[in-house]
């Protein structure tokens, strides 16, 4: 018989050569046994002993560390100075450069006053020619 006729037939008998599945749900119903107070603060324990121990080893060995550590330092000292002065020249420059422009502002403000006044004292002196100009034509009339 071939394969595809034995297929047929299990389908029609119903019958099937593999173990039936076990559900799921029931292997996880079983209670599962959890660690008791004392074991889990061992764990808690092992843990924090293990996290501390690096540390440890670490502090053991820092001679190289602190020669690379000033080198760096120094460096970084250096840096920082640098960039202080800096720092300090621009605002030098930025309140020379202020200064600078307040006067200038100033002597602007100051010469458009004169020329205002020289202005309101133009007008003054036509406006008087004009009205003497008009009282001699009035009293000719």
């Amino acid at each position: 018989m071939s394969s595809a006729a034995l297929a047929r037939k299990r389908r029609a008998n119903g019958v099937s050569d593999s173990p039936p599945a076990i559900p799921q749900s029931q292997q996880s119903a079983q209670p599962k046994v959890g660690l008791t107070l004392p074991q889990v603060l061992s764990v808690i324990d092992a843990r924090l002993k293990l996290l501390e121990n690096p540390k440890s080893t670490k502090s053991e060995t820092p001679t190289s560390d602190n020669t690379f550590s000033s080198e760096v330092q120094q460096e970084y000292e250096a840096r920082f100075q640098m960039l202080a002065t800096e720092i300090q020249e621009l605002k030098d420059t930025i309140l020379k450069l202020q200064t600078f422009t307040m006067e200038v502002n100033h002597t602007l403000f100051t010469e458009r006053q004169f020329h205002t006044l020289e202005e309101v004292v133009v007008e003054e002196k036509e406006k008087s020619t004009f009205d003497s100009i008009m009282e001699t034509l009035q009293e000719g009339d």
